[in-house]
């Protein structure tokens, strides 16, 4: 994978069509999802109900500090940022 990455540096920059994404989505549902039966812990509950939860967040300029944009929710600052929300969550402090 390295050596390909290396050779096309444009590979990483590739989307896949709705078609691919929907077969992927189908593959990945039911009994060949990795998760299913698999009980979700109040703990992990817990854990991500703080992490969505409504509250303020600020997106700031790493540079200079200086702040960009205030956001409501964390829907509003993946979507703008185009990010997935388990981005969001490794980065977000």
């Amino acid at each position: 994978m390295s050596k390909l990455i290396k050779e096309n540096p444009s590979f990483l920059n590739k989307t896949k069509n709705e078609k691919v994404v929907g077969e992927m989505r189908i593959r990945r549902t039911g009994s060949n999802n990795p998760m299913f039966v698999k009980p979700i812990l109040e703990e992990n509950k817990k854990l991500i109900s703080k992490l969505f939860s409504k509250s303020l967040f600020f997106l700031y300029n790493t540079n200079t500090f200086k702040l960009l944009a205030k956001f409501n929710r964390h829907k509003y600052l993946t979507n703008k940022l185009k990010m997935s929300g388990k981005t969001f969550i490794k980065y977000k402090d």
